[in-house]
C-alpha cells in the first residue's frame, strides 16, 4: 500500500528531475558546435532507410540478428563517425529526427533491440521508462495475451468486450485485443513508444499511449538479407531469415521468417510437462511499389503461430475458508474434513485431496496442476498503404487492414490437484480498419496540418467456459456442486473517427500545436451463458448458483429439471444464466490537445502539452451469477455495464543533442484520471468497475552519452505516483462489507495494478578493434519498484522491487559479413513475478501468479549477404 501523499510534493520531484536534466545541460549546449538536432550529416538521405537508435554508436550499427539492413548501407555510411547516431521517428506521422518532437517518445531501431537481447514486444519494460509489459494478462492463461500499462494507464482484462488502455501498432494498422500483441519481433525497422494520451494523430484513440512497431521496408538497392540461427539452454532452438529482392526499378520485395522452439522453465510434478515454454513460427511479407516519385503501394502480409504447453503460472495461495475451495477438498475425501455449518477451513496438510497452501513450498518454477493446460494463438493479416502526393502542399495516405486473431487456453486457475476453477478461453476475433490520411504544409512552410478519418469493425465469439467443484448424483444424474458455465457472447464492437492537427510557426523558434478529434464508439454483446458440457477432460451435466442479496435463498439451476428439496429453490431460466438479448450502448466524445514549442538553441528545445484521451464503456461478458441492477431486478436480465473513462494530461518537457556527445530527454506530467476502469471481484467473477478519480504525476529522464567513440551508455528512469482522490458510489457499495485495509478492497493509497513507481535502466557497450573486425561486450540493467497486479493491492501476488542484468558479447567480421554472439539474460537468476491475478475473497479463493524465465544462454551466428 503507499501512503497518501501532497500533491505540492509530487509536484516538487517532477519539477527537480526536469530543471536537473535539462537545465544544468543546456549551457553546455549552447557552446558546443555540435549539429543541430534532426536530420545531420551523418544520416542517409533515403528517409526508407532505418535511422540509428538513440546510444548506439556507428561502429555498433551493424545488422541484428532480425530487423536488419543489409550490410554496405546505412550502417557502413556512419561506421567512422562513431559516437550516437541520429534516430528518426513517425511519432507526429511525419519524419522527425526524436529531438525535435514535441512528445515523451522511446524509439529503439532494431540493431539496438537485437543488441539488448529484446526478441519480443514484452521485453519492452526493460528498455522504456514507465513502461509495463506483461505477456500473460491475468486470468487469461495464454502467454500471447498482454497486459500494458504506462504513466500509470492500461487495462489488465483482455477480454473483446473491454477495450486496452495502450494502443499498440503494427505498420501503421491498429491491434485491438490484447491477444496477439506479445509477438516476436520479426524483421524490425524501429520499435517507438509514445507516453500520455495519443488520439490526434492516430486512427484509434488511447488514453495511455501507444506502442508503434515498424517492419523493414522492401529497398531497391539490390538482393541483400540475412540468415541466423540461435541455440540455447532449455533445448533451444531458432532459425531465421530475411532476404530483399528488387524485381524491377519499380517494384520490390521483402520476405522474412523465423521459427524458435525452447522447452518451458515451470514442470508440473504431476504429469511432467513444461509450460513457458516456447514453440512460435511467423512469416511475413511486404511488396512495395513506386512507379514515380509521387505514389507508392506498400502491401504487407503475415501470419503467426504459437502453440506452447501452457503459460509458466504457478500456485499463489489459497483461502482454505473460500466455498468452492471447500466443496473440492470434500469431494476429494479430504482426511478430518467435511462440509459443516458454520463452515470450517480446510486442514493445512501434506495430502493433495485437501486444498490447502502446501503447494507454495513448490516455488516458482514447479506447479501441481490437474488441468490439461494449453496456450495457442493464430494471427493472420493483410494490409495495403497507398501514399500519393497530390502536389507540394498535399498527401493523401490510406491504410486498409484485415485481421483475424485466434487465441486458446487451457488454464487451471487454482493451480491445485483438485478442480476449483478451471476455465477455457477461445476467441474468433475478426478486424477490419480503414484510415484516410490527407498531410501537407503552406507554400512557406510555417502551418503544418494532418486531417484524418477513421472507420473500426471487430466481431468476436467468446468461447468461455469455466468449470467449477463438480459432484454428480449417481441416482438422479444432477449435479449437487456447482458444475460448469459456458460464458459465451457475440460481440460486435464499431468506431468513427474524425481527427486534425496542425502546427504553426510563429517564428524560426515557436511553434504552437492544436489537435481535435471526434470518436464514436458502439457496442454491442449478446450472452449465451448455458450448462458447460463435457469435454477438454472435463465431464459436466449442469450449472447451480446462488443468487445474491435480497435474493437470498434463490438458485440458478441451469441444466437438467432438479428433484427433491433442491427444485423448491431454483427460479428462472434453466437454459440461461442472463437472458439472450442485445445489449448495446454507444459512447461519443470531443478529445482536444494542444502543445506550445519553443527551440532556444538548434541544439536545446522544451514544450508544454495538454492532451485528452477516451475510452468508452462496454459490457461485463465474464459473469458467473446474476448481478442485481435497477434495470435488472433479477440480476438476469441484463449484462452489467461500466462507462467510459478519460485522461487528461499535462506535461513539460525538454530534449537537448550534443553532437554525438550526448543526448537527452526529460519530461514531467500530470494526469486527471476520470471514472477509472478497474478489475474487481463481484461474487466470484472478476468485473469492470469505474473506481472514481485520481491523479498521475510523474517525470521520464532518458538518454545516451557518448564520452569517447568506442563506448556507449544508455540510461533511463521514470517515477509514477497514482493516487486516488474519490471513488464512484458504485465502488463503496460494492465493497461496503469490507473493512478498509481488507483483503480484496480497494483503498485511497491503494498503487494502480502495473505501476510501480520507480523504473530504471541503463547499459554499456565497448567496441573492441580485432584485426579487420570488432568484439563489442554488453551489459543491461533494469530496475522496477514493487508492483501490484491488481486494484486492491493483494500482497500474496506483488512483486518486491527487483533487477534484471542482461550481458552479451558479440565478434563482427570485417564489413560485418558475419556477426558470432553469446548473451545470457537474468545474469542474477532472479525469481520474479510478471503478472498475478486474486480471488482469495471470492468464493473460488485461489491466487496465481507468473513468473519470468530464469537465466537463460545463448549462442547467435547471423549471416549478411
Amino acid at each position: 500500500m503507499k501512503n497518501a501523499t501532497s500533491l505540492a510534493m509530487r509536484c516538487s520531484v517532477s519539477a527537480t528531475a526536469l530543471c536537473l536534466a535539462l537545465g544544468i545541460a543546456a549551457p553546455a549546449a549552447a557552446q558546443s558546435s555540435a549539429e543541430p538536432a534532426g536530420q545531420t550529416e551523418d544520416q542517409i538521405g533515403d528517409a526508407d532507410q532505418p535511422a540509428i537508435e538513440a546510444g548506439t554508436s556507428a561502429a555498433q550499427a551493424s545488422p541484428p540478428s532480425y530487423g536488419d539492413e543489409p550490410a554496405g548501407q546505412e550502417a557502413a555510411s556512419t561506421r567512422d563517425a562513431g559516437g550516437i547516431g541520429v534516430i528518426t521517428v513517425t511519432a507526429r506521422r511525419r519524419e522527425e529526427g526524436i529531438q525535435n518532437v514535441p512528445i515523451s517518445v522511446a524509439a529503439f531501431g532494431g540493431e539496438a533491440l537485437a543488441d539488448r537481447q529484446i526478441d519480443s514486444s514484452d521485453k519492452l519494460t526493460q528498455l522504456a521508462p514507465n513502461v509495463q509489459f506483461s505477456a500473460v494478462a491475468p486470468a487469461s492463461g495464454n502467454s500471447s495475451s498482454s497486459a500494458i500499462f504506462i504513466r500509470g494507464v492500461g487495462q489488465t482484462d483482455f477480454l473483446t468486450s473491454t477495450d486496452p488502455g495502450v494502443g499498440f501498432y503494427v505498420d501503421g494498422v491498429y491491434f485491438a485485443r490484447a491477444s496477439g500483441t506479445a509477438i516476436s519481433l520479426l524483421d524490425v525497422e524501429r520499435v517507438e513508444v509514445l507516453r500520455g494520451p495519443q488520439g490526434t494523430l492516430f486512427g484509434r484513440n488511447t488514453v495511455g499511449g501507444a506502442i508503434q512497431v515498424f517492419s523493414a521496408r522492401p529497398q531497391f538497392s539490390g538482393i541483400s538479407g540475412n540468415a541466423g540461427a540461435v541455440v540455447g539452454d532449455y533445448d533451444r532452438m531458432e532459425v531465421r531469415g530475411v532476404v530483399n529482392v528488387p524485381i524491377s526499378d519499380t517494384l520490390a520485395f521483402r520476405g522474412a521468417a523465423i521459427k524458435r522452439k525452447r522447452d518451458g522453465y515451470v514442470t508440473n510434478i504431476l504429469n511432467g510437462r513444461d509450460y513457458g515454454d516456447v514453440n512460435t513460427f511467423a512469416v511475413r511479407a511486404s511488396l512495395l511499389w513506386q512507379p514515380n516519385d509521387r505514389f507508392e503501394a506498400l502491401l504487407i502480409g503475415d501470419y503467426t503461430k504459437d502453440d506452447l504447453n501452457g503459460s509458466p503460472t504457478v500456485f499463489g495461495g489459497i483461502n482454505t475458508s473460500a466455498a468452492f475451495v471447500r466443496f473440492a477438498s470434500a469431494i476429494a475425501g479430504c482426511p478430518g474434513f467435511a462440509l459443516t455449518s458454520p463452515p470450517t477451513p480446510v486442514p493445512e496438510n501434506n495430502d493433495r485431496r485437501c486444498a490447502n497452501n502446501q503447494y507454495l513450498a513448490l516455488g516458482p518454477y514447479q506447479v501441481a496442476s490437474n488441468a490439461p493446460s494449453r496456450s495457442e494463438l493464430e494471427m493472420y493479416g493483410a494490409g495495403l498503404t497507398l501514399q500519393y502526393d497530390v502536389a507540394d502542399w498535399l498527401t493523401v495516405k490510406s491504410i486498409t487492414a484485415y485481421r483475424e486473431t485466434k487465441p486458446f487456453s487451457i488454464r487451471d486457475a487454482d493451480n491445485t490437484p483438485l478442480l476449483i476453477l478451471e476455465t477455457v478461453n477461445s476467441d474468433d476475433i475478426k478486424q477490419f480498419t480503414q484510415e484516410l490520411q490527407f498531410l501537407g504544409e503552406t507554400a512557406n512552410g510555417r502551418l503544418n496540418y494532418q486531417l484524418g478519418a477513421y472507420y473500426f469493425r471487430e466481431t468476436d465469439f467468446q468461447f468461455y467456459p469455466v468449470y467449477l467443484p463438480s459432484q454428480i448424483s449417481q441416482t438422479s444424474g444432477e449435479e449437487l456442486r456447482v458444475g460448469g458455465l459456458n460464458n459465451n457472447a457475440d460481440i460486435k464492437n464499431e468506431s468513427i473517427a474524425f481527427f486534425a492537427q496542425a502546427t504553426y510557426a510563429f517564428t524560426e523558434k515557436l511553434d504552437l500545436t492544436v489537435g481535435l478529434r471526434y470518436t464514436r464508439d458502439e457496442k454491442e454483446a449478446t450472452p449465451f451463458e448455458t450448462a458447460a458440457g463435457s469435454g477438454f477432460g472435463y465431464t459436466n451435466v449442469g450449472y447451480n448458483v446462488a443468487y445474491p442479496a435480497p435474493l437470498n435463498g434463490q438458485t440458478v439451476c441451469l441444466g437438467p429439471p432438479r428433484t427433491g428439496p433442491a427444485a423448491a429453490t431454483c427460479r428462472g431460466s434453466t437454459v440461461y444464466l442472463f437472458d439472450p438479448v442485445l445489449n448495446s450502448r454507444t459512447d461519443s466524445r470531443f478529445t482536444p490537445a494542444a502543445t506550445l514549442q519553443y527551440q532556444w538553441t538548434p541544439e536545446f528545445m522544451t514544450y508544454a502539452s495538454y492532451s485528452q484521451g477516451f475510452k468508452s464503456g462496454g459490457f461485463n461478458t465474464r459473469i458467473v451469477q446474476p448481478v442485481i441492477s435497477p434495470n435488472s431486478p433479477t440480476g438476469r436480465e441484463f449484462l452489467p455495464a461500466f462507462d467510459p473513462e478519460t485522461v487528461s494530461s499535462y506535461e513539460l518537457g525538454g530534449k537537448l543533442l550534443i553532437g554525438r556527445t550526448l543526448r537527452l530527454s526529460a519530461a514531467v506530467f500530470r494526469s486527471k484520471y476520470d471514472d477509472i476502469q478497474i478489475v474487481v471481484r463481484e461474487g466470484v467473477a472478476p468485473v469492470v468497475r469505474n473506481a472514481g478519480q485520481a491523479t498521475i504525476d510523474g517525470f521520464e529522464v532518458e538518454g545516451s552519452v557518448s564520452p569517447i567513440g568506442p563506448l556507449i551508455i544508455n540510461f533511463g528512469a521514470g517515477y509514477t505516483d497514482f493516487q486516488y482522490d474519490s471513488f464512484t458510489p458504485a465502488l463503496e457499495t460494492g465493497q461496503a462489507n469490507l473493512a478498509p485495509g481488507a483483503l480484496g478492497r480497494v483503498d485511497l493509497d491503494d498503487m494502480q495494478a502495473y505501476t510501480p513507481k520507480w523504473s530504471l535502466n541503463g547499459g554499456f557497450a565497448y567496441e573492441i578493434p580485432v584485426g579487420a573486425g570488432s568484439i563489442t561486450p554488453r551489459v543491461d540493467v533494469a530496475y522496477r519498484s514493487k508492483t501490484y497486479f491488481d486494484a486492491p493491492n493483494t500482497e500474496q501476488i506483488a512483486q518486491d522491487g527487483y533487477a534484471l542484468v542482461n550481458a552479451l558479447i558479440r565478434y563482427e567480421a570485417p564489413d560485418n559479413r558475419f556477426t558470432l554472439t553469446a548473451g545470457v539474460t537474468n545474469l542474477t537468476d532472479k525469481a520474479y513475478r510478471g503478472s498475478g491475478n486474486s480471488s482469495l475473497t471470492a468464493a473460488s479463493g485461489y491466487a496465481e501468479v507468473t513468473y519470468g524465465p530464469p537465466r537463460m544462454f545463448t549462442f547467435e551466428g547471423v549471416i549478411n549477404f
